[in-house]
């Protein structure tokens, strides 16, 4: 559907902050595995509609994506924000930076949204 996992392992600025040493990419859909080492990013699909035209049906869907990043300090969380940003903007449009903090002490968490266009 949107490969966001696919276009971050082609991305040497992302998998050199997100690759385990298993060769893992720590990008994860909806939620992350228990126990996994920070960093990481999860993304999950929190709207979307089809875009309809008044004579045929819908050929496209704009989908509303939420990135979420989690690392063990400011630094490091700004650093890979930034990196997974600036991969995904080339792919998507980059839409919301809500302000929304970890719940998890000790860890730290940065957001945003960004729309995709995938055909229908």
């Amino acid at each position: 559907m949107i490969p966001i996992r696919t276009i971050l392992n082609s991305a040497s600025s992302v998998t050199a902050l997100l690759k385990a040493s298993d060769g893992v990419l720590r990008v994860y859909r909806d939620q992350a595995s228990e126990g996994v080492k920070l960093p990481y990013v999860v993304w999950t699909i929190v709207s979307g509609y089809a875009i309809d035209n008044v004579d045929v049906p819908a050929v496209d869907d704009s989908i509303e994506v939420q990135i979420d990043v989690y690392a063990q300090s400011e630094q490091e969380r700004d650093t890979v924000f930034k990196a997974v940003r600036n991969v995904l903007k080339h792919h998507s449009i980059i839409q919301n930076f809500p302000n929304i903090g970890s719940i998890i002490p000790g860890v730290y968490r940065g957001t945003f949204t960004c729309s995709w266009l995938i055909e229908a």
